[in-house]
Protein backbone atom coordinates (compact mmCIF):
# COMPACT_ATOMS: atom_id res chain seq x y z
CA UNK A 1 0.00 0.00 0.00
CA UNK A 2 1.60 2.89 -1.10
CA UNK A 3 2.39 5.67 1.54
CA UNK A 4 3.63 9.53 0.56
CA UNK A 5 6.04 9.54 3.32
CA UNK A 6 7.75 6.30 2.71
CA UNK A 7 6.55 4.02 5.68
CA UNK A 8 4.88 0.92 4.81
CA UNK A 9 1.49 0.74 6.48
CA UNK A 10 0.35 -1.84 8.15
CA UNK A 11 -2.03 -4.23 7.86
CA UNK A 12 -5.03 -4.02 10.02
CA UNK A 13 -5.47 -6.53 12.65
CA UNK A 14 -8.61 -8.69 12.91
CA UNK A 15 -11.60 -6.28 14.04
CA UNK A 16 -12.09 -8.63 17.80
CA UNK A 17 -8.68 -8.57 18.60
CA UNK A 18 -7.80 -6.63 21.64
CA UNK A 19 -11.11 -5.74 22.33
CA UNK A 20 -12.05 -6.15 26.22
CA UNK A 21 -15.33 -3.98 26.61
CA UNK A 22 -18.68 -4.76 24.88
CA UNK A 23 -20.85 -2.15 26.69
CA UNK A 24 -23.74 -0.52 24.25
CA UNK A 25 -22.59 2.50 23.25
CA UNK A 26 -25.74 5.13 23.83
CA UNK A 27 -26.90 4.93 20.15
CA UNK A 28 -25.98 0.96 19.40
CA UNK A 29 -28.80 -0.30 17.44
CA UNK A 30 -30.14 2.69 15.64
CA UNK A 31 -30.10 2.30 11.71
CA UNK A 32 -28.44 4.91 9.78
CA UNK A 33 -25.25 5.77 11.80
CA UNK A 34 -22.41 7.85 9.97
CA UNK A 35 -19.03 8.09 12.03
CA UNK A 36 -16.13 10.17 11.01
CA UNK A 37 -12.54 9.49 12.12
CA UNK A 38 -9.55 11.71 13.66
CA UNK A 39 -7.00 10.96 14.45
CA UNK A 40 -2.95 11.04 14.84
CA UNK A 41 -0.38 10.27 11.74
CA UNK A 42 1.60 8.88 14.07
CA UNK A 43 0.66 5.13 14.51
CA UNK A 44 2.54 1.87 16.71
CA UNK A 45 1.47 -1.26 17.48
CA UNK A 46 -0.03 -0.32 20.63
CA UNK A 47 -1.97 2.16 19.29
CA UNK A 48 -3.49 -0.28 16.45
CA UNK A 49 -4.74 -2.04 19.53
CA UNK A 50 -6.38 0.87 21.07
CA UNK A 51 -8.14 1.39 17.68
CA UNK A 52 -9.20 -1.97 16.51
CA UNK A 53 -10.61 -2.23 20.23
CA UNK A 54 -12.84 0.65 20.11
CA UNK A 55 -13.68 0.07 16.00
CA UNK A 56 -15.21 -3.68 17.47
CA UNK A 57 -17.28 -1.19 19.45
CA UNK A 58 -18.28 0.44 16.35
CA UNK A 59 -19.87 -2.13 13.77
CA UNK A 60 -23.27 -1.92 12.15
CA UNK A 61 -22.94 1.76 11.26
CA UNK A 62 -23.98 3.16 7.57
CA UNK A 63 -21.29 5.50 6.72
CA UNK A 64 -17.65 5.63 7.93
CA UNK A 65 -15.53 8.96 6.97
CA UNK A 66 -12.00 9.33 7.39
CA UNK A 67 -9.77 11.80 6.28
CA UNK A 68 -7.16 10.39 4.11
CA UNK A 69 -3.96 11.15 6.38
CA UNK A 70 -1.12 8.15 6.87
CA UNK A 71 -1.51 6.56 10.41
CA UNK A 72 -4.93 6.70 12.30
CA UNK A 73 -6.87 7.49 8.80
CA UNK A 74 -5.02 4.69 6.68
CA UNK A 75 -5.56 2.29 9.15
CA UNK A 76 -8.75 2.84 10.06
CA UNK A 77 -9.96 3.58 6.20
CA UNK A 78 -8.81 -0.20 5.46
CA UNK A 79 -9.98 -1.89 8.59
CA UNK A 80 -13.54 -0.66 8.33
CA UNK A 81 -13.47 -1.62 4.56
CA UNK A 82 -12.60 -4.64 5.21
CA UNK A 83 -14.69 -5.70 8.71
CA UNK A 84 -17.76 -3.51 7.16
CA UNK A 85 -18.13 -4.64 3.08
CA UNK A 86 -21.84 -3.43 3.20
CA UNK A 87 -21.28 -0.15 4.84
CA UNK A 88 -20.27 3.09 3.04
CA UNK A 89 -16.90 4.29 2.98
CA UNK A 90 -15.93 7.57 2.35
CA UNK A 91 -12.45 9.39 2.31
CA UNK A 92 -12.08 12.92 2.39
CA UNK A 93 -9.04 14.21 0.65
CA UNK A 94 -6.74 17.17 1.72
CA UNK A 95 -5.60 20.17 -0.66
CA UNK A 96 -2.64 19.34 0.65
CA UNK A 97 -1.95 15.66 -0.20
CA UNK A 98 1.58 15.15 1.37
CA UNK A 99 0.51 13.49 4.31
CA UNK A 100 -1.94 11.45 1.72
CA UNK A 101 -2.09 7.10 2.24
CA UNK A 102 -3.65 5.86 -0.82
CA UNK A 103 -4.93 3.07 0.77
CA UNK A 104 -8.46 3.35 -1.47
CA UNK A 105 -6.55 3.26 -4.70
CA UNK A 106 -5.69 -0.49 -4.61
CA UNK A 107 -7.97 -2.03 -7.62
CA UNK A 108 -10.45 -4.26 -5.42
CA UNK A 109 -10.74 -1.14 -3.05
CA UNK A 110 -11.43 1.87 -5.54
CA UNK A 111 -14.96 1.33 -6.59
CA UNK A 112 -16.32 0.39 -3.57
CA UNK A 113 -15.09 3.65 -1.73
CA UNK A 114 -16.53 7.38 -2.60
CA UNK A 115 -13.80 9.49 -2.82
CA UNK A 116 -14.34 13.71 -1.76
CA UNK A 117 -10.94 15.33 -2.41
CA UNK A 118 -11.30 19.14 -1.27
CA UNK A 119 -10.88 22.01 -3.80
CA UNK A 120 -7.65 23.91 -3.70
CA UNK A 121 -6.99 26.48 -1.68
CA UNK A 122 -8.58 24.42 0.98
CA UNK A 123 -7.08 23.54 4.41
CA UNK A 124 -7.18 20.82 7.03
CA UNK A 125 -9.61 22.90 9.24
CA UNK A 126 -11.63 22.63 5.64
CA UNK A 127 -11.35 19.13 5.50
CA UNK A 128 -11.79 18.33 8.94
CA UNK A 129 -15.02 20.75 9.16
CA UNK A 130 -16.15 18.22 6.38
CA UNK A 131 -15.64 15.18 8.40
CA UNK A 132 -17.52 16.39 10.96
CA UNK A 133 -20.12 17.33 8.35
CA UNK A 134 -20.65 14.23 7.36
CA UNK A 135 -20.94 12.95 10.80
CA UNK A 136 -23.31 11.73 13.52
CA UNK A 137 -20.62 10.66 15.94
CA UNK A 138 -16.79 11.20 16.00
CA UNK A 139 -14.49 8.77 16.87
CA UNK A 140 -11.15 10.45 17.75
CA UNK A 141 -7.55 9.20 18.53
CA UNK A 142 -5.31 11.90 19.60
CA UNK A 143 -1.54 11.27 20.58
CA UNK A 144 -1.68 13.21 23.66
CA UNK A 145 -4.24 14.09 26.57
CA UNK A 146 -6.01 17.92 25.06
CA UNK A 147 -4.34 20.02 27.92
CA UNK A 148 -0.96 18.15 26.91
CA UNK A 149 1.30 21.04 25.43
CA UNK A 150 1.99 18.78 22.81
CA UNK A 151 -1.86 19.02 21.51
CA UNK A 152 -1.75 22.23 20.94
CA UNK A 153 -1.94 22.44 17.46
CA UNK A 154 -3.60 19.46 16.85
CA UNK A 155 -6.09 18.43 13.70
CA UNK A 156 -7.74 15.58 15.73
CA UNK A 157 -8.66 17.87 18.75
CA UNK A 158 -9.55 20.77 16.34
CA UNK A 159 -12.07 18.09 15.07
CA UNK A 160 -13.32 17.28 18.37
CA UNK A 161 -13.77 21.08 19.71
CA UNK A 162 -15.82 21.35 16.48
CA UNK A 163 -17.97 18.08 16.85
CA UNK A 164 -17.90 19.55 20.73
CA UNK A 165 -19.40 22.58 19.01
CA UNK A 166 -22.28 20.54 16.84
CA UNK A 167 -23.36 18.52 19.72
CA UNK A 168 -22.16 15.52 18.42
CA UNK A 169 -21.60 12.39 20.42
CA UNK A 170 -17.79 11.86 20.39
CA UNK A 171 -15.37 8.00 21.00
CA UNK A 172 -12.17 9.22 22.57
CA UNK A 173 -9.41 7.31 22.88
CA UNK A 174 -5.67 8.95 23.56
CA UNK A 175 -3.22 6.89 22.54
CA UNK A 176 -0.68 7.74 25.39
CA UNK A 177 -3.28 6.51 27.97
CA UNK A 178 -3.21 3.30 27.07
CA UNK A 179 -6.62 1.37 28.39
CA UNK A 180 -9.22 3.86 28.45
CA UNK A 181 -11.79 5.51 25.93
CA UNK A 182 -14.31 7.59 26.98
CA UNK A 183 -17.81 8.45 25.11
CA UNK A 184 -19.08 12.07 25.33
CA UNK A 185 -22.83 12.40 24.12
CA UNK A 186 -24.38 15.81 24.21
CA UNK A 187 -24.38 17.20 27.83
CA UNK A 188 -21.96 14.42 29.28
CA UNK A 189 -18.91 16.12 28.87
CA UNK A 190 -17.95 16.30 32.68
CA UNK A 191 -19.52 12.89 32.99
CA UNK A 192 -18.28 10.66 29.86
CA UNK A 193 -19.04 7.02 29.92
CA UNK A 194 -15.90 4.96 30.09
CA UNK A 195 -14.84 1.95 28.73
CA UNK A 196 -12.07 -0.06 28.49
CA UNK A 197 -10.12 -0.74 25.88
CA UNK A 198 -6.21 -1.76 24.06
Amino acid sequence: MPATDGKREKEPMAMNEGRTDTAPLPWSGLPGIRYGFTGSRDLDENGEKIVTSVLALLAGGEVYTTGACVGVDAFIGLSLWLAEPNATHRVVVPANRSRVAHWWCRRAIADSVLVEEMPTGTTYKDRNQRIVDRSDVVVAFPAHAEDDPRSKRSGTWQTVRMARRKKLSVVLAVLDQQGRAVVETEGTRDAPMALEVG
